[in-house]
């Protein structure tokens, strides 16, 4: 399982170690030198974890076989057609459609 250091900062854009330091962050080992360490470690307005993360590559390969859908797709309950109410729509002849002029009245305030 790979380490990360996580930081987290008492106050934000607090600087130590060469970077501003805001909210919490995780960086790899190996980010920091030992003095670097030592110096984010001893400081009162840091507080500074070694983390162990989980090795995501196992992760991946079972993630890219279980791919959400699409926000289209669930938008629409899942499927590839009309939503229920797309149909109602199409069936009522309601809808986003502009109404059509049917000769009836004009089509401007006119004079």
């Amino acid at each position: 399982m790979p380490t990360m250091i996580r930081i987290t900062s008492k106050r934000d854009g607090f600087r130590r170690a060469g970077m501003a330091h805001s909210g919490t962050r995780d960086y790899p080992a190996g980010t920091f030198t030992d003095e670097q360490l030592e110096a984010l470690t001893g400081d009162p307005m840091l507080v500074v974890d070694e983390v162990d993360v989980p090795d995501l590559s196992d992760a991946e390969a079972t993630d890219a076989d279980a791919k959400p859908a699409s926000p289209a797709k669930a938008a629409r309950g899942g499927k590839g057609g009309k939503s229920e109410n797309d149909k109602a729509d199409a069936a009522t002849g309601s809808g986003d459609a502009a109404p059509q002029n049917t000769g009836d009245a004009p089509a401007s305030g006119g004079q």
